[in-house]
Protein backbone atom coordinates (compact mmCIF):
# COMPACT_ATOMS: atom_id res chain seq x y z
CA UNK A 1 0.00 0.00 0.00
CA UNK A 2 1.38 3.50 -0.44
CA UNK A 3 1.87 6.19 2.16
CA UNK A 4 1.72 9.66 2.16
CA UNK A 5 1.62 12.57 4.97
CA UNK A 6 -1.55 13.52 6.65
CA UNK A 7 -2.62 17.33 7.32
CA UNK A 8 -3.34 18.72 10.73
CA UNK A 9 -6.93 18.73 9.81
CA UNK A 10 -6.52 15.01 8.49
CA UNK A 11 -4.65 14.05 11.44
CA UNK A 12 -7.48 15.19 14.18
CA UNK A 13 -10.08 13.74 12.12
CA UNK A 14 -8.43 10.40 12.21
CA UNK A 15 -7.81 10.19 16.14
CA UNK A 16 -11.79 11.69 16.40
CA UNK A 17 -13.12 8.76 14.03
CA UNK A 18 -11.26 6.58 16.64
CA UNK A 19 -13.32 7.65 19.24
CA UNK A 20 -15.87 5.29 17.79
CA UNK A 21 -13.54 2.62 15.52
CA UNK A 22 -10.37 2.26 17.02
CA UNK A 23 -10.51 2.81 20.79
CA UNK A 24 -13.79 0.79 20.66
CA UNK A 25 -11.99 -2.47 21.51
CA UNK A 26 -8.93 -0.71 23.35
CA UNK A 27 -8.60 1.96 25.67
CA UNK A 28 -5.00 3.26 23.95
CA UNK A 29 -4.46 3.77 20.65
CA UNK A 30 -1.41 2.55 18.86
CA UNK A 31 0.87 3.63 15.66
CA UNK A 32 -0.32 0.52 13.86
CA UNK A 33 -3.57 1.98 13.93
CA UNK A 34 -2.84 4.65 11.70
CA UNK A 35 -1.05 5.07 8.33
CA UNK A 36 2.49 5.19 9.17
CA UNK A 37 3.90 8.82 7.59
CA UNK A 38 6.75 8.85 5.77
CA UNK A 39 8.89 11.39 3.28
CA UNK A 40 9.04 11.02 -0.55
CA UNK A 41 11.96 10.34 -2.24
CA UNK A 42 14.68 13.21 -3.53
CA UNK A 43 13.08 12.42 -7.60
CA UNK A 44 9.67 13.12 -6.48
CA UNK A 45 8.56 9.40 -6.65
CA UNK A 46 6.73 7.54 -3.87
CA UNK A 47 8.70 5.57 -2.26
CA UNK A 48 8.27 1.35 -3.21
CA UNK A 49 5.46 -0.59 -0.62
CA UNK A 50 6.83 -2.80 1.36
CA UNK A 51 3.39 -5.12 2.06
CA UNK A 52 3.94 -4.13 5.42
CA UNK A 53 2.79 -1.44 8.20
CA UNK A 54 5.52 -0.11 10.44
CA UNK A 55 6.27 2.62 12.31
CA UNK A 56 8.27 5.50 11.08
CA UNK A 57 9.57 8.93 13.01
CA UNK A 58 9.72 12.02 11.25
CA UNK A 59 10.40 15.62 12.44
CA UNK A 60 7.12 17.21 14.38
CA UNK A 61 4.84 19.30 12.84
CA UNK A 62 6.71 22.79 13.69
CA UNK A 63 3.21 24.73 13.49
CA UNK A 64 2.23 26.61 16.39
CA UNK A 65 -0.71 24.80 18.37
CA UNK A 66 -3.76 27.27 18.72
CA UNK A 67 -4.44 27.72 22.19
CA UNK A 68 -7.69 29.59 22.78
CA UNK A 69 -7.21 32.08 25.00
CA UNK A 70 -7.21 32.64 28.87
CA UNK A 71 -9.24 34.77 30.15
CA UNK A 72 -8.92 33.81 34.21
CA UNK A 73 -6.91 36.06 36.81
CA UNK A 74 -5.00 33.61 38.73
CA UNK A 75 -3.92 34.27 42.46
CA UNK A 76 -5.47 34.51 46.05
CA UNK A 77 -8.92 35.17 46.26
CA UNK A 78 -8.82 36.42 49.30
CA UNK A 79 -7.00 39.62 51.26
CA UNK A 80 -3.34 38.79 52.87
CA UNK A 81 -1.83 41.60 53.63
CA UNK A 82 -0.69 42.23 57.04
CA UNK A 83 -1.73 38.86 58.21
CA UNK A 84 -0.06 36.88 60.71
CA UNK A 85 0.74 33.27 60.38
CA UNK A 86 -1.94 31.54 62.21
CA UNK A 87 -4.18 33.72 59.58
CA UNK A 88 -2.91 31.62 56.43
CA UNK A 89 -4.49 28.03 58.91
CA UNK A 90 -7.72 30.35 59.24
CA UNK A 91 -7.73 30.16 55.66
CA UNK A 92 -8.03 26.20 55.48
CA UNK A 93 -9.12 25.27 59.06
CA UNK A 94 -12.18 27.86 59.63
CA UNK A 95 -14.77 28.01 62.43
CA UNK A 96 -16.69 25.81 60.39
CA UNK A 97 -14.19 22.95 60.27
CA UNK A 98 -14.15 22.63 64.06
CA UNK A 99 -17.86 23.18 64.33
CA UNK A 100 -18.52 20.30 62.17
CA UNK A 101 -15.83 18.32 64.54
CA UNK A 102 -17.42 19.29 67.79
CA UNK A 103 -21.02 18.33 66.79
CA UNK A 104 -19.44 14.80 65.55
CA UNK A 105 -17.83 14.42 68.40
CA UNK A 106 -20.21 15.13 70.74
CA UNK A 107 -22.15 13.12 69.42
CA UNK A 108 -20.10 10.09 69.44
CA UNK A 109 -19.33 10.50 72.82
CA UNK A 110 -23.10 10.53 73.44
CA UNK A 111 -23.78 7.71 71.23
CA UNK A 112 -21.25 5.46 72.93
CA UNK A 113 -21.57 6.58 76.90
CA UNK A 114 -25.91 5.38 76.44
CA UNK A 115 -24.50 2.49 75.16
CA UNK A 116 -21.84 1.07 77.29
CA UNK A 117 -23.43 2.62 81.09
CA UNK A 118 -21.16 1.62 82.79
CA UNK A 119 -18.06 2.79 81.61
CA UNK A 120 -15.27 3.81 83.67
CA UNK A 121 -15.87 7.66 81.59
CA UNK A 122 -19.31 7.98 83.32
CA UNK A 123 -17.95 8.05 86.63
CA UNK A 124 -16.64 11.46 88.63
CA UNK A 125 -17.51 13.83 85.28
CA UNK A 126 -14.59 12.50 83.38
CA UNK A 127 -16.56 13.81 80.37
CA UNK A 128 -18.33 16.71 79.30
CA UNK A 129 -19.28 18.16 76.05
CA UNK A 130 -16.71 20.00 74.00
CA UNK A 131 -16.32 23.20 71.99
CA UNK A 132 -14.51 24.73 69.56
CA UNK A 133 -11.69 26.65 71.66
CA UNK A 134 -10.92 23.30 72.76
CA UNK A 135 -10.42 21.85 69.82
CA UNK A 136 -8.64 24.25 68.69
CA UNK A 137 -6.04 23.61 71.90
CA UNK A 138 -6.54 19.79 70.90
CA UNK A 139 -5.07 20.59 67.72
CA UNK A 140 -2.44 23.14 68.40
CA UNK A 141 -0.92 20.25 71.20
CA UNK A 142 -1.06 17.54 69.07
CA UNK A 143 1.27 19.66 65.96
CA UNK A 144 3.96 20.79 68.93
CA UNK A 145 3.96 16.98 69.70
CA UNK A 146 5.40 16.69 66.41
CA UNK A 147 8.20 18.94 66.91
CA UNK A 148 9.05 17.85 70.44
CA UNK A 149 9.18 14.00 70.16
CA UNK A 150 8.60 11.75 73.11
CA UNK A 151 8.12 8.16 74.02
CA UNK A 152 4.26 8.62 74.78
CA UNK A 153 1.18 10.81 74.91
CA UNK A 154 1.31 10.61 79.08
CA UNK A 155 5.05 11.72 78.65
CA UNK A 156 4.34 15.19 77.39
CA UNK A 157 2.56 15.75 81.53
CA UNK A 158 5.77 14.38 82.98
CA UNK A 159 5.81 16.31 86.61
CA UNK A 160 9.65 15.62 87.20
CA UNK A 161 11.16 18.68 86.38
CA UNK A 162 13.68 17.10 84.12
CA UNK A 163 11.34 15.46 81.47
CA UNK A 164 8.66 18.48 81.81
CA UNK A 165 7.13 20.24 79.01
CA UNK A 166 4.99 23.16 80.78
CA UNK A 167 2.85 23.87 78.08
CA UNK A 168 0.85 20.91 78.00
CA UNK A 169 -0.26 20.82 81.38
CA UNK A 170 -0.86 24.82 81.14
CA UNK A 171 -3.02 24.52 78.32
CA UNK A 172 -4.91 21.39 78.94
CA UNK A 173 -5.28 18.55 81.52
CA UNK A 174 -3.56 15.03 80.40
CA UNK A 175 -7.15 13.06 81.06
CA UNK A 176 -9.18 15.89 79.32
CA UNK A 177 -6.53 15.54 76.27
CA UNK A 178 -7.14 11.56 76.11
CA UNK A 179 -10.43 11.64 76.74
CA UNK A 180 -11.01 14.38 73.71
CA UNK A 181 -8.66 12.10 71.38
CA UNK A 182 -11.03 8.62 72.45
CA UNK A 183 -14.27 10.58 71.16
CA UNK A 184 -13.07 12.95 67.97
CA UNK A 185 -15.16 12.14 65.34
CA UNK A 186 -16.20 13.23 61.74
CA UNK A 187 -19.15 11.57 60.66
CA UNK A 188 -22.20 9.88 62.31
CA UNK A 189 -21.00 6.21 62.86
CA UNK A 190 -25.37 5.24 62.62
CA UNK A 191 -25.76 6.71 59.44
CA UNK A 192 -22.24 4.57 57.47
CA UNK A 193 -24.05 2.00 54.33
CA UNK A 194 -22.99 -1.32 54.96
CA UNK A 195 -19.55 -2.77 53.45
CA UNK A 196 -22.10 -4.97 50.90
CA UNK A 197 -23.89 -1.40 50.06
CA UNK A 198 -23.67 -0.08 46.82
CA UNK A 199 -22.94 3.24 48.06
CA UNK A 200 -20.22 1.80 50.48
CA UNK A 201 -17.68 4.66 51.35
CA UNK A 202 -14.64 3.58 52.35
CA UNK A 203 -13.67 7.18 53.25
CA UNK A 204 -16.92 7.67 55.17
CA UNK A 205 -15.72 8.52 58.43
CA UNK A 206 -13.61 11.46 57.02
CA UNK A 207 -15.93 12.35 54.02
CA UNK A 208 -17.27 15.18 55.49
CA UNK A 209 -13.38 17.01 56.72
CA UNK A 210 -11.91 15.68 53.01
CA UNK A 211 -15.14 17.54 51.25
CA UNK A 212 -14.44 20.88 53.60
CA UNK A 213 -10.92 21.18 53.17
CA UNK A 214 -11.32 20.67 49.55
CA UNK A 215 -13.37 23.30 49.13
CA UNK A 216 -11.06 25.35 50.86
CA UNK A 217 -8.53 24.83 48.60
CA UNK A 218 -10.40 25.23 45.70
CA UNK A 219 -12.07 28.66 47.23
CA UNK A 220 -8.68 30.41 48.36
CA UNK A 221 -6.95 30.50 44.78
CA UNK A 222 -7.64 30.45 41.14
CA UNK A 223 -5.31 28.30 39.40
CA UNK A 224 -2.85 29.80 36.11
CA UNK A 225 -3.59 28.73 32.85
CA UNK A 226 -0.75 25.60 32.85
CA UNK A 227 -2.07 22.90 35.52
CA UNK A 228 -0.48 19.58 35.92
CA UNK A 229 -2.72 15.76 36.84
CA UNK A 230 -0.49 13.65 38.63
CA UNK A 231 -0.15 11.34 41.65
CA UNK A 232 0.84 11.36 44.42
CA UNK A 233 1.74 8.82 47.46
CA UNK A 234 1.60 10.40 51.37
CA UNK A 235 3.60 7.63 53.20
CA UNK A 236 1.27 5.64 55.62
CA UNK A 237 2.66 1.69 56.51
CA UNK A 238 -0.42 1.18 59.21
CA UNK A 239 -3.28 -1.31 58.59
CA UNK A 240 -5.30 -0.08 55.41
CA UNK A 241 -7.15 -1.79 52.65
CA UNK A 242 -6.69 0.49 50.11
CA UNK A 243 -2.85 1.10 51.21
CA UNK A 244 -0.48 1.22 47.95
CA UNK A 245 3.17 0.18 47.10
CA UNK A 246 5.21 2.18 44.92
CA UNK A 247 8.91 1.25 44.38
CA UNK A 248 9.33 4.50 42.03
CA UNK A 249 7.96 6.78 44.68
CA UNK A 250 10.40 7.67 48.02
CA UNK A 251 8.05 6.94 50.61
CA UNK A 252 7.47 3.77 48.49
CA UNK A 253 4.12 2.59 51.17
CA UNK A 254 1.44 5.21 51.86
CA UNK A 255 -1.67 6.39 50.14
CA UNK A 256 -2.04 7.40 46.86
CA UNK A 257 -3.65 11.06 45.87
CA UNK A 258 -4.80 12.20 42.57
CA UNK A 259 -3.72 16.07 42.87
CA UNK A 260 -4.39 18.66 39.92
CA UNK A 261 -1.95 21.54 40.73
CA UNK A 262 -0.44 24.75 39.68
CA UNK A 263 2.30 23.98 37.40
CA UNK A 264 4.27 27.15 38.45
CA UNK A 265 3.73 27.47 42.74
CA UNK A 266 2.72 23.74 42.96
CA UNK A 267 -0.67 24.80 44.99
CA UNK A 268 -2.72 21.75 45.25
CA UNK A 269 -6.03 22.89 43.97
CA UNK A 270 -8.26 20.19 44.26
CA UNK A 271 -7.61 16.54 44.95
CA UNK A 272 -8.83 13.01 44.96
CA UNK A 273 -7.80 9.99 47.46
CA UNK A 274 -7.50 6.52 45.64
CA UNK A 275 -9.78 4.29 47.50
CA UNK A 276 -9.02 0.95 45.40
CA UNK A 277 -9.57 -0.51 41.64
CA UNK A 278 -13.46 -1.26 42.85
CA UNK A 279 -14.19 1.59 44.02
CA UNK A 280 -17.26 3.53 42.34
CA UNK A 281 -16.09 6.23 40.23
CA UNK A 282 -18.73 8.75 38.67
CA UNK A 283 -17.96 12.32 38.12
CA UNK A 284 -20.84 14.73 36.64
CA UNK A 285 -21.38 14.92 33.29
CA UNK A 286 -18.65 12.13 32.17
CA UNK A 287 -18.22 10.59 29.52
CA UNK A 288 -18.41 6.72 29.69
CA UNK A 289 -16.24 5.72 26.75
CA UNK A 290 -12.76 7.40 28.47
CA UNK A 291 -12.16 4.50 31.65
CA UNK A 292 -11.02 4.93 35.17
CA UNK A 293 -7.96 7.31 33.81
CA UNK A 294 -9.85 10.03 32.25
CA UNK A 295 -12.80 9.85 34.74
CA UNK A 296 -10.07 10.81 37.43
CA UNK A 297 -8.66 13.42 35.21
CA UNK A 298 -12.11 14.84 34.48
CA UNK A 299 -13.43 14.89 38.03
CA UNK A 300 -11.08 17.54 39.26
CA UNK A 301 -10.99 19.39 36.24
CA UNK A 302 -14.78 19.53 36.15
CA UNK A 303 -14.59 22.10 38.62
CA UNK A 304 -13.02 24.53 36.50
CA UNK A 305 -15.86 24.05 33.59
CA UNK A 306 -18.43 25.63 35.88
CA UNK A 307 -16.51 28.51 35.48
CA UNK A 308 -16.53 28.59 31.63
CA UNK A 309 -17.21 32.74 31.84
CA UNK A 310 -13.48 32.96 33.50
CA UNK A 311 -11.40 30.36 31.49
CA UNK A 312 -10.67 30.36 28.25
CA UNK A 313 -8.17 27.37 28.25
CA UNK A 314 -5.78 25.41 30.83
CA UNK A 315 -3.48 22.82 29.90
CA UNK A 316 -2.94 19.11 31.39
CA UNK A 317 0.01 17.23 31.59
CA UNK A 318 0.75 14.38 31.38
CA UNK A 319 -2.53 13.80 29.53
CA UNK A 320 -3.35 10.34 31.31
CA UNK A 321 -1.96 8.32 28.25
CA UNK A 322 -5.18 8.49 26.48
CA UNK A 323 -6.66 9.85 23.45
CA UNK A 324 -10.05 9.30 24.86
CA UNK A 325 -9.52 12.22 27.40
CA UNK A 326 -7.71 14.51 24.40
CA UNK A 327 -10.83 14.34 22.39
CA UNK A 328 -13.46 14.75 24.89
CA UNK A 329 -11.74 17.95 26.28
CA UNK A 330 -10.70 19.85 23.81
CA UNK A 331 -14.42 20.84 22.46
CA UNK A 332 -14.60 22.45 25.82
CA UNK A 333 -11.26 24.45 25.42
CA UNK A 334 -8.99 22.34 27.23
CA UNK A 335 -5.69 22.41 25.54
CA UNK A 336 -3.76 19.66 26.63
CA UNK A 337 0.19 18.37 26.61
CA UNK A 338 1.78 14.84 26.85
CA UNK A 339 4.73 12.69 25.90
CA UNK A 340 3.35 11.43 23.04
CA UNK A 341 6.14 8.48 22.96
CA UNK A 342 3.05 7.01 25.96
CA UNK A 343 0.77 7.10 23.00
CA UNK A 344 2.76 6.18 20.19
CA UNK A 345 5.75 4.22 21.06
CA UNK A 346 8.63 3.23 19.27
CA UNK A 347 8.71 -0.18 19.63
Amino acid sequence: MSSRFYSPEEAYEILAASESDALADSDTLTASDIEPLSEPSSDGDPPPSTGRRESIWVPPNMAAPEIPPFLATPGITVRVEDCEPVSFFNLFMSDDVFEMVVEQTNLFANQYLDAHPDSHRHRRNKWHPTDVIALKKIWALTLVMGIVKKPSIRSYWHKNPILATPLFPRVMKRERYENLMRFLHFNDNTLCPPRNDLMHDRLYKIRPLISLISAKFTDNYVPDQNISVDESLMKFKGRLLFKQYIPSKRSRYGVKFYKLCESTTGYTWAFRIYEGKDSHLDPPGCPDCIGTSGKIVWDLVYPLFTRAIIYGSITITPVSTYLKIYIVLRPLRVAQCGRIAEVFPKS
